[in-house]
């Protein structure tokens, strides 16, 4: 509810103030920050979720009150801060994984190893097994044989990643 009505008043501000692409995009990045931050810390409820909501109503919304000059501005900026903020998680990941590795039990490098085993092969069951048939009966576009591997290869990033959120579970201290 937070996530649209910020996004709601946001959009009604941009529709206002239109044709001026830099308060725009300003608007725009101070919308995700201040939804998250009230969201989160005043109202004590999920500002992940209300950013999203906020994201929902401002690309549906929002299209209609931002001027169609500053679209492919507003759209440059987000794709370059959606960038340099997944290039920080795997950076911070990267920082994470020598002193994880250093405290793993043998008991937790079987389970990470069952874990990555088990993504891939969830993954590879989906990619050879159910793509093809869903191709089959055109409920699916067909993926050549090279884009399923790359597809199949792609899902290590989320099975390190969850890997690793499960070791952070287990050991807090790491956060």
């Amino acid at each position: 509810v937070i996530g649209y009505i910020l996004a709601w008043l946001t959009c009604n501000l941009i529709g206002i103030l239109q044709d001026v692409p830099l308060v725009e995009v300003t608007l725009t990045v101070c919308l995700a920050y201040l939804t998250f931050m009230f969201a989160e810390h005043y109202l004590h409820v999920s500002g992940v979720m209300a950013v999203v909501t906020a994201g929902l109503v401002l690309g549906s919304y929002g299209r209609t009150k931002i001027s169609p000059d500053s679209w492919p501005h507003l759209q440059a900026i987000w794709d370059q801060l959606g960038f340099w903020a997944n290039s920080l998680i795997f950076f911070l990941v990267g920082l994470l994984v020598p002193s994880l590795l250093l405290d793993v039990t043998k008991r937790e490098f079987v389970w990470l190893c069952v874990l990555i085993v088990t993504a891939f092969g969830a993954r590879g069951i989906i990619l050879y097994g159910l793509l093809p048939l869903l191709g089959q009966f055109r409920l699916a576009e067909r993926v050549s044989t090279e884009f399923e591997l790359v597809m199949l290869w792609g899902g290590l990033c989320g099975a390190v990643s969850l890997a690793l959120a499960l070791a952070v579970l287990e050991h807090p201290q790491l956060s």
